[in-house]
């Protein structure tokens, strides 16, 4: 059944979908759940208009919300963890698991800047010769801003070095603001590069190498 309800008679109770490590950060549907009737909720896919009504959601009930989640098709948060549902704001979940629900532009700003700070660590990971912390920080950096171009140059390095030239091709459709003949040759440049590894101060890298950490520093 459809449903239609005013934004502020509703929670964040979770999202629709099941994100692995290598999938965040990322900007995720939200679903929601009425404050006055907890048993009845609201799922993607749904629109927002301009008079902050929520419109053409399926609405479901505690039971079908169950089935879902057993079946891992959503991600539901603790009673205590939801979010009152704001107009023109943003659900993401960061590279710790963590749910932000924030502005739409307060989001999407600290995305690029977790996508700038991860380019350059993948940079300086790929210069050290170290391709699979290259690969990690790059797929960091392209989950929470996927404009930027170096870590698809990244990921076009690693596969080629790999042999997956169907890896390579989907890094080139996804610079779609650069010429492809440009971005081979930026790939070749890059790859040479990752052939003369450079000594990387660690600070650059990381004390863990883990692409977890940095957080702090955007929230």
């Amino acid at each position: 059944m459809k449903a239609a309800a005013n934004v502020e008679d509703l929670q964040v109770a979770g999202y629709a979908n099941v994100l692995s490590q290598n999938m965040l950060p990322w900007i995720v549907a939200p679903i929601f759940r009425w404050k006055a009737d907890p048993d009845r909720y609201i799922l993607p896919p749904f629109y927002l208009d301009a008079a902050g009504t929520v419109r053409n959601g399926a609405e479901v009930d505690t039971k079908e919300l169950a089935d879902l989640q057993a079946a891992e098709e959503i991600t539901l948060f603790a009673p205590d963890a939801v979010f009152n549902a704001q107009q023109n704001f943003e659900l993401w979940i960061d590279q710790n698991f963590v749910p932000h629900y924030e502005p739409a532009g307060v989001a999407r700003r600290k995305l690029r800047e977790i996508g700038q700070q991860y380019d350059l660590l993948a940079q300086a990971a790929l210069r050290a010769g170290n391709l699979e912390q290259a690969d990690e920080f790059a797929g960091v950096a392209i989950s929470a801003d996927d404009r930027l171009i170096p870590p698809l140059v990244i990921r076009a390095v690693i596969c080629r070095v790999q042999g997956n030239r169907a890896g390579e091709r989907l890094m080139i459709e996804m610079a779609s603001t650069i010429p492809p003949e440009d971005f081979n040759a930026l790939v070749d440049k890059y790859q040479a590069l990752a052939n003369r590894p450079q000594q990387v101060h660690p600070a650059l890298l990381g004390a863990a190498g883990s692409p977890t950490r940095g957080m702090a520093a955007v929230r």
